[in-house]
């Protein structure tokens, strides 16, 4: 089993991210935000966590205090 996750995982989860992070309303969405708007797709909480790690170390994710945004978002600001 990959500890690393697929890049369908890693599109899905910054896909989610970027459409409801609106940058004013929600400038970020927490882990269990994340973990909820994926219920039922399949994907385990540890994949969850897995693929927020990575958007994160490739920089197309930042994590604040707030949870988790769009990387560009963040220096927009």
């Amino acid at each position: 089993m990959s500890t690393h996750p697929s890049e369908n995982t890693l599109e899905l989860v910054q896909q989610i991210v970027d459409l409801n992070c609106d940058g004013e309303r929600l400038v970020a969405l927490s882990k269990d935000q994340v973990l909820q708007t994926l219920e039922g797709s399949g994907l385990s909480e540890a994949e969850v966590e897995r693929a927020l790690a990575e958007l994160v170390e490739r920089g197309e994710l930042a994590e604040t205090d707030e949870g988790y945004r769009c990387a560009a978002r963040r220096a927009e600001q």
